[in-house]
């Protein structure tokens, strides 16, 4: 087994509503295929807190399913889920996969705190994903700019999993506003931003980043597009 990280910005279809349509883009698809197979259970860490959070899990199995994975079980760990429940899942499952949902990222670190789960996340010697506010905690620095769901900028200390700090959903270049906030983290940190269009996916294999689609770059002012 060998250290992946996939992280990625959205699905195709809708995720709040009970999508029957829904699916992984071609990036995903291509991926997934690549590095999972029917032998492997998935820790899903849930971000509750903001709509449509009781189809997420559906919604993501729906999308596996499609291109032919079947876990053999599923956890999904929320703010109710002990600690023992987790242990047990993992000490009784081979291979394991772990998946950060989106939504909150405050939610769902806290969840992983309170479950002592940031060091198995980070450490995990095989598959971690990343779905929106995922990525953002499995991040080096975890930074979220305002939007309709966050009134204000906000950064703080992320997995690690990989050194990487993510901006998700970046499908528009021409936000001022939003381009200005992560100018400044940039500036913080003293690093650069990279920003996931939703079509396009960053994955990491021993430390290696490489990317499909279109990835955009936020370093001190200056925006490029790789």
């Amino acid at each position: 087994m060998s250290k992946k990280t996939l992280l990625f910005s959205n699905v195709i279809g809708n995720i709040m509503k009970d999508d029957k349509d829904i699916r992984f883009n071609d990036y995903m698809l291509e991926y997934l295929k690549e590095n999972l197979d029917n032998n492997y259970s998935m820790v899903f860490i849930e971000a509750p807190g903001l709509s449509g959070e009781e189809n997420y899990l559906t919604n993501i199995l729906r999308c596996f399913n499609k291109i032919g994975i079947v876990f053999k079980d599923v956890i999904s760990v929320n703010s109710s889920t002990l600690e023992s429940d987790v242990s047990y899942f993992l000490n009784n499952n081979d291979k394991i996969v772990y998946f950060l949902m989106g939504g909150n990222p405050y939610s769902q670190l806290e969840i992983i705190d309170n479950l002592h789960l940031r060091d198995k996340i980070k450490n995990h010697d095989d598959l971690v994903i990343g779905f929106c506010a995922g990525a953002i905690n499995l991040s080096r620095y975890s930074i979220i700019t305002s939007d309709d769901d966050f009134d204000n900028p906000d950064s703080y200390d992320g997995i690690g999993r990989e050194d990487i700090c993510i901006e998700p959903h970046y499908n528009n270049i021409n936000n001022n506003q939003r381009n200005n906030e992560l100018n400044v983290f940039s500036k913080k940190y003293n690093t650069i931003i990279y920003c996931i269009p939703d079509e396009s996916i960053i994955y990491y294999e021993d430390g290696k980043k490489y990317t499909n689609g279109r990835i955009y770059t936020i370093e001190k002012d200056i925006l490029k597009g790789e």
